[in-house]
C-alpha cells in the first residue's frame, strides 16, 4: 500500500508488516521546505567562515602584502588648496533696494555654474600662461610645439585640479596635486587669482556690450515711436476723428467717447422721455373718449397711469429683444391690463378735463415722439460708420502706447548702466591662500592598508563561500532538517582514531555511547508502536559511519535489556566476524532452509547476538531479492526484540533498498562533511522508490570546531579532527566478550 504527503514524496508500507507495525512515522509524512544546492542560508555563510578560516586570514595578509608593495612604489603626491567664496548675484526688487538671492533654483544654478568655470580649459590656459608652464620641461614635453605643449599644460592642470563645495556653504576650496610642494600652492593660488579676474572682466565686458546694444536699440525703438504718432495724427486728420482725451489710472492718456456717441447718447435718453409723455397723452386721451364726450378724465398726476405708463414703455422696449409669447412680456401685458381695470374704474369716479384738449396734447406727443426718432435713426447710422473708422484708430494708438513704453524703458536702463556700468561686486572672494603641503597627499598608508585589508577579507571569504557551493556537504544537524527533510535521530562525535570509538562504545558514559543511547530513545518514539522490531542502516556511499553505528546501537539496545540480534548484510565487503569463522551466515540462510538460530552467534555481550554475512556461492542481490529473506526476517523478530540490519552503501547497488524494504524502519547514516547533498537527496529517492520507510538519519563524525555554542546542547565535545576517514574493518565479537 502506498501514499503520498504534500511534499510529493511517497510513503511505502513493507508487505511483510503488521498493522501495528504500519503506524506512520512523522519523519515519513513530514518534510521541511528544503533548500537547493545553489541557496546560502546564514548558518552555512557562518560554517564556511569558520572552516576556513585560515584561507581567509591568508587572503587578508595577501592583501596587506600587495597594499604595502603598492605604497612602497608610488610616487609621493602633495596637494595644497584655496578657500574660495562666491556670491550670488543681486536682484533689484525696488527701485534703489536690492536683495541677494539666498537658496532656491538660481542661485544653485549660480554656484554650478561657477564650479564648471573653474574646471573650464580657458581659465586653464590662462594659468598656464600667466606662469609660463609651456616652457617647464618638467610640466610639458620641451620637445613637442607650442600649441601641443599648451594642451599638455591645460590637461596636467584640469587633471591635478579638484573643486569641492562646502556642503550647506557658498564656500568651495579648490585643490591641486603635484609632485612638487611649491608648484601645487603656486599654481593652485593662481587659479584662484586668475578666476577672480576673470569674473571681474566678464561684468565689466557684459557692461559695455550693454551700453552698444541699448544705443541701438533706442534709435530704432525711437525712429518707430515718431513714425506711429505721425501715422496716428494723419488717420485722424484724414478721417474727421474728434474725441474727448482723458487719462486712465496707470497715467496713460486714452481716448474718449466722440461726438456723435455723446449726441447718439443724449437723443436716446430724451426719445425715452418723449416716448413716455406721448403714452401717458394718448392714455388720458383714450380713457376720455370711452367715458364719453361730457365726462371727464383722470388727472396727470394719478399714480396707476404713471405706472401703466412706464410698463407700456418697458413692454415695447423689451419688444425689440422678446416675442409676445415669452414669460416675461405676458408677465408685463397682464400687469398692464390690470391698471387698466383701476383707471377705469377710477375714471367713473372722477371727473374734469376736456376731450378736445386731450386729443391735441396726444398728438403733439406723438410728433415729438416721431420727430425725435427719426433723428436717432440718422444718428446710428453715423455711429456706426466712425466706430469703423475709430478701429483702426485704436489699433494705430495702441501701437503708439506700445513704442513709447518701449523706448521709456531702454532709456531707463540706459541710464542705470551708464551710471553703474563696470562698477559692482565680484561674485568670487578669495578666503584662504594655499600654503605649501606638510606631508604628502598621496600614499596614504593607512588607508591603503586598509583597502587592501578589506579586499583581502573579501576575497577570503567570497573564495570560502565558493568552496562551501563547490563542497555542498551535509556538515551541521541543522542540514539534516532542513536541507534533507529528514528526522535528526542522533550526532556522534569525531574520535582521533577509529579504535577509540569502539573503546568509547564500551564505556555506557562515553559521549559516543550517549550519541547512540539518544539515537536509541529517538527511535523508540518514532511510531505509536514504540520501537521498530526490524531496522536496517545504510549511507549514501562507504566509509560513513554506517557499521559503527548499527554496533552502537545494537549495544544500546542490549543495554537496556532488549534482546538484539545485530545482521551483518553487507555480503559484498562484511564488517563483523566472529570467533567461530567456520559456521555459516547470512550467506547461508539465503541458499538454504535452516533456522536462523542455528547460525546466530553470542557475541560475548549480554542480550546481543550476531549474524554474520558468512560465505557461500550467488550474487547478493538476487539472494536478498528472493523470499527468503522474509521469512529469515520473520524468524529474527520472533526470536528477537529488535534487529539491527547493518546494510551495504546505497551508491549504485540494489542490496541496501532490498534490506530498507523488509525493515520497519531505515536508518540513513551520513557523515559529517562527507556525503554531497545532491548524492544524499539520491540515496532517499532510491530508498522511498523501494517501499522503505525513513524513520531519519544519523550525523556521524561530527568535528568538535563545528559544536559552537548553537551545537552545544548535543554532548561534550572534547575530541580533535583527525582528517581520516574510516576504512574498512572487522568487529571481531567473540562468546566470551573480548
Amino acid at each position: 500500500m502506498n501514499g503520498s504527503n504534500p511534499n510529493g514524496r511517497r510513503d511505502f508500507t513493507a508487505a511483510s508488516a503488521t498493522p501495528e507495525d504500519n503506524a506512520a512515522y512523522p519523519g515519513d509524512t513530514y518534510y521541511p521546505t528544503q533548500i537547493g544546492p545553489g541557496d546560502l542560508s546564514i548558518d552555512q555563510i557562518r560554517r564556511a567562515i569558520v572552516e576556513r578560516r585560515w584561507l581567509i586570514l591568508a587572503c587578508i595578509a595577501a592583501g596587506l602584502a600587495i597594499a604595502a608593495a603598492a605604497t612602497a612604489l608610488m610616487t609621493p603626491l602633495y596637494r595644497a588648496s584655496v578657500l574660495l567664496e562666491l556670491n550670488p548675484p543681486e536682484v533689484e526688487i525696488l527701485e534703489g533696494q536690492t536683495v541677494i538671492q539666498r537658496g532656491g533654483r538660481q542661485q544653485q544654478s549660480f554656484l554650478e555654474t561657477q564650479y564648471g568655470l573653474l574646471e573650464s580649459d580657458t581659465l586653464a590656459q590662462r594659468v598656464a600662461r600667466e606662469m609660463n608652464l609651456v616652457s617647464d620641461t618638467d610640466f610639458v614635453n620641451p620637445e613637442a610645439s607650442r600649441e601641443e605643449r599648451m594642451r599638455q599644460a591645460t590637461q596636467k592642470l584640469r587633471a591635478g585640479l579638484t573643486v569641492a563645495p562646502e556642503a550647506g556653504s557658498q564656500l568651495v576650496r579648490v585643490y591641486f596635486t603635484s609632485p612638487s610642494k611649491e608648484q601645487a600652492a603656486r599654481v593652485v593660488n593662481s587659479f584662484a587669482e586668475n578666476f577672480i579676474q576673470t569674473n571681474l572682466e566678464r561684468g565689466y565686458d557684459a557692461s559695455s556690450f550693454a551700453r552698444e546694444f541699448l544705443e541701438d536699440q533706442l534709435a530704432t525703438v525711437q525712429a518707430e515711436l515718431e513714425a506711429s504718432e505721425r501715422a496716428l495724427n494723419a488717420y485722424a486728420q484724414q478721417s474727421g476723428i474728434v474725441g474727448a482725451r482723458t487719462t486712465n489710472e496707470s497715467g496713460q492718456i486714452v481716448e474718449g467717447a466722440s461726438l456723435e456717441d455723446s449726441s447718439l447718447s443724449a437723443l436716446n435718453a430724451a426719445l425715452t422721455t418723449a416716448r413716455i409723455e406721448r403714452i401717458n397723452a394718448e392714455q388720458r386721451y383714450r380713457q376720455a373718449q370711452q367715458a364719453g364726450p361730457n365726462s371727464a378724465v383722470v388727472a396727470g398726476t394719478s399714480a396707476l397711469r404713471q405706472e401703466r405708463a412706464r410698463l407700456q414703455t418697458e413692454y415695447e422696449e423689451k419688444l425689440e429683444l422678446f416675442r409676445p409669447d415669452y414669460p416675461e412680456m405676458q408677465e408685463l401685458q397682464r400687469r398692464i391690463a390690470g391698471l387698466d381695470r383701476a383707471i377705469a374704474s377710477e375714471t367713473q369716479q372722477l371727473t374734469g378735463g376736456d376731450l378736445n384738449t386731450l386729443r391735441a396734447e396726444f398728438l403733439a406727443a406723438r410728433d415729438a415722439e416721431q420727430e425725435l426718432a427719426s433723428r436717432v435713426d440718422s444718428l446710428k447710422g453715423e455711429v456706426l460708420g466712425q466706430r469703423n473708422q475709430t478701429i483702426q484708430s485704436n489699433i494705430l494708438q495702441r501701437e503708439v502706447d506700445t513704442n513709447r513704453a518701449l523706448y521709456d524703458a531702454l532709456l531707463q536702463r540706459y541710464k542705470e548702466i551708464g551710471v553703474t556700468g563696470g562698477i559692482g561686486k565680484s561674485p568670487v572672494s578669495l578666503v584662504d591662500r594655499a600654503r605649501l603641503p606638510e606631508a604628502p597627499f598621496r600614499p596614504n598608508i593607512p588607508l591603503n592598508l586598509i583597502a587592501g585589508l578589506l579586499l583581502g577579507l573579501v576575497v577570503g571569504i567570497l573564495l570560502a563561500i565558493a568552496f562551501e557551493l563547490i563542497f555542498d556537504t551535509v556538515k551541521l544537524p541543522g542540514d539534516v532538517r532542513q536541507r534533507l527533510g529528514l528526522r535528526l535521530l542522533g550526532v556522534v562525535p569525531e574520535a582521533e582514531e577509529e579504535e577509540e570509538t569502539l573503546e568509547e562504545l564500551e564505556d555506557p558514559k562515553s559521549s559516543v555511547s550517549e550519541a547512540y543511547s539518544s539515537a536509541r530513545t529517538a527511535l523508540q518514539f518514532i511510531r505509536d508502536g514504540g520501537t521498530p522490531r526490524v531496522i536496517a542502516l545504510t549511507s549514501t556511499r562507504p566509509a560513513e559511519g554506517k557499521s559503527t553505528s548499527a554496533y552502537g546501537l545494537a549495544r544500546s539496545f542490549s543495554r537496556i535489556g532488549k534482546r538484539t540480534l545485530l545482521v551483518d548484510g553487507d555480503m559484498r565487503r562484511p564488517t563483523f566476524e566472529s570467533s567461530n569463522k567456520g559456521q555459516g551466515g547470512l550467506m547461508h540462510l539465503l541458499t538454504s532452509e535452516d533456522s536462523l538460530s542455528a547460525h546466530a552467534q553470542p557475541s560475548g555481550h549480554a542480550n546481543l547476538s550476531l549474524l554474520p554475512a558468512g560465505r557461500g556461492q550467488g550474487n547478493a542481490a538476487e539472494l536478498l531479492a528472493s523470499a527468503r529473506l522474509h521469512a529469515i526476517i520473520e524468524e529474527a523478530k520472533r526470536d528477537y526484540d529488535v534487529v539491527i540490519v547493518d546494510g551495504p552503501p546505497v551508491i549504485g547497488l540494489a542490496d541496501a533498498p532490498l534490506l530498507a524494504s523488509v525493515a520497519e524502519a531505515t536508518v540513513i547514516v551520513i557523515e559529517s562533511g562527507g556525503a554531497r547533498i545532491g548524492a544524499v537527496n539520491e540515496t532517499i529517492t532510491r530508498l522511498h522508490s523501494s517501499h522503505a520507510r525513513i524513520a531519519g538519519a544519523i550525523l556521524t563524525k561530527f568535528p568538535a570546531k563545528l559544536a559552537d555554542s548553537d551545537y552545544y546542547y548535543y554532548y561534550d565535545y572534547t575530541y580533535g579532527r583527525s582528517g581520516q576517514r574510516e576504512t574498512t574493518r572487522k568487529i571481531t565479537l567473540s562468546r566470551d566478550g573480548s
